[in-house]
């Protein structure tokens, strides 16, 4: 009991010096009745097929031809997924691109709204180097000292998302960067010191969700202190329990009681947590049922990073695709409940005068439906950022 007053009561007094007036983003408040009458009639009626489609998300490049594209296409089709997730790896794709795309692959999902996701963690410049804004990278954002800003630049980024009906920034990168040699945290990291990593990843998320957007902290239970990228192989991660309890698992479960919609979990290898050989955590009961929702208490959505990296593949070996198949898109599991969304009830958000009480409103324009193909990401009121590299 001690321990767990103790802890509540450093989490309280870091998301007080967080220099937030907000308060924390509360899922337990009463939803509109038509949510859930939506998403039980159309969850019940589904077949186990389907709703096993429903724990799964497509990769989705906005840079390939038509013939990918009809691709996507056709699998949302086939498999109804939970939704996609964008990506640009060429550059060569456009937001007015994502923007087309995610029309059209949501009109093949009439029944099933897509759950549109990214990794925006640096703004929707890190995809789109050439037609949108890159905001300062997580190690930079760092030594920031009011940060306000951050709230302020997470609250912006949710506006450009929501205009290319992205539901799902898959930000803040709660990380600890404790290991100079890590080859892929690094400087996505808000640095070394668990307080700080801490506030500004609170600061980035409640920007993100009071702006309409689900924001999702990763990687659990924390990718900072490797020297491998798990993108090539399985990491290990060898610290004992009470090592992860003080500071690899600090800021995701200050970030779990204070309302962060997902988790992403990462594919390492942590043996105090599973000492099954070559186990990765993305496939850990342990991991993620015992401590992530147990332990720590988390109630929203859990996600597994991507399916095709080597960091589970390796271990996990996938049937290789027919030839004629191996240009498909690759999925991506999500373990996680019920994620339907209802077309025209969009994820709940506070409107400004709605923050002193703790009441809640949903937006003027609805996320899951039809995106704006405007290019227009700057607002005159924005604030002013230096512009860096995609990642």
């Amino acid at each position: 009991m001690h321990r767990i007053t103790t802890s509540c009561l450093i989490i309280g007094a870091l998301l007080a010096l967080s220099a937030n007036d907000h308060r924390p983003f509360d899922f337990s408040y009463s939803p509109d009745p038509r949510e859930a009458l939506w998403v039980d009639s159309v969850f019940n009626a589904l077949s186990e097929e389907e709703r096993i489609g429903q724990l799964f998300m497509l990769r989705a490049h906005a840079d390939k031809d038509s013939a990918y594209e009809q691709q996507v296409e056709d699998l949302i089709r086939r498999y109804k997924p939970a939704g996609l997730c964008f990506f640009n790896p060429t550059f060569a794709g456009t937001v007015e691109k994502q923007a087309a795309l995610t029309n059209r692959y949501q009109s093949a999902s009439p029944r099933l709204p897509l759950m549109i996701a990214a990794d925006f963690e640096n703004g929707v410049g890190m995809r789109y180097r050439g037609s949108a804004v890159s905001f300062p990278r997580a190690m930079m954002l760092g030594a920031v000292q009011e940060n306000r800003l951050i709230y302020d630049m997470g609250r912006e980024i949710a506006r450009q998302c929501l205009r290319m009906g992205v539901n799902v920034n898959f930000a803040p990168d709660t990380d600890i960067n404790n290991n100079a040699a890590n080859p892929v945290i690094n400087e996505r990291s808000y640095g070394e010191d668990r307080y700080n990593v801490t506030a500004k990843a609170f600061q980035y998320m409640m920007g993100l969700q009071d702006g309409g957007l689900l924001a999702s902290a990763k990687h659990f239970p924390g990718h900072g202190d490797t020297n491998m990228d798990s993108h090539f192989d399985l990491p290990l991660v060898p610290f004992g329990l009470e090592r992860l309890d003080s500071l690899e698992l600090f800021p995701f479960r200050a970030l779990s009681q204070a309302g962060v919609g997902s988790v992403m979990v990462a594919h390492l290898n942590v043996p105090a947590l599973d000492n099954r050989p070559n186990r990765p955590t993305s496939l850990s009961r342990p991991a993620i049922a015992d401590l992530l929702r147990k332990k720590i208490g988390f109630e929203g959505l859990i996600m597994t990073d991507a399916m095709e990296m080597e960091g589970v593949k390796k271990s996990f070996l996938i049937p290789p695709m027919p030839t004629s198949k191996r240009c498909a898109p690759e999925m991506t599991w999500c373990c996680c409940r019920r994620i339907l969304q209802p077309p025209c009830l969009p994820y709940p958000q506070r409107s400004p005068t709605a923050h002193s009480t703790g009441k809640r409103s949903m937006p003027a324009s609805n996320a899951c439906c039809a995106p704006n193909t405007g290019s227009a990401f700057s607002s005159p009121n924005s604030p002013s950022w230096p512009a860096s590299g995609a990642m």
